[in-house]
């Protein structure tokens, strides 16, 4: 997604709808490996597709009203958490750096709240 916004110019909307549907070609390729080898389980399945659909339909209906930067915001703390998420993760596999997991919970959810609200009074001082 933010190659297709930074690379190919397109709008943080557009490149987020179109990398939604490479991700889904992908996800669905995969799945149908896993489901023939028995992988899925059905009930995790059956909440997450339900979960999906409810979400899409939440979607439709927020996105024409919320502005491109906002979204930038969101998407910036999100993956912030993420890439701090996969470096404990490889830091605890590589038995360099454990902690407990409510350890590593919490300051997760500290990493996600300082970002976003630093990307917050970013996005609202450049906005001004």
């Amino acid at each position: 997604m933010l190659a297709l916004y930074w690379a190919a110019g397109l709008p943080i909307k557009v490149a987020s709808a179109t990398s939604n549907l490479i991700v889904g070609v992908t996800a669905a390729t995969s799945g149908s490996l896993y489901w023939l080898f028995g992988f899925i389980q059905p009930f995790m399945a059956m909440a997450s597709i339900i979960g999906i659909a409810i979400g899409a339909n939440i979607s439709t209906h927020i996105l024409p009203r919320v502005r491109g930067s906002t979204i930038k915001v969101l998407l910036l703390a999100i993956f912030s958490f993420l890439a701090y998420r996969m470096l404990l993760t490889g830091l605890r596999r590589g038995n360099i750096f454990v902690i407990p997991s409510t350890t590593e919970n919490v300051t997760a959810f500290l990493v996600l709240v300082i970002s976003l609200a630093i990307l917050m009074a970013l996005h609202k001082y450049i906005s001004e």
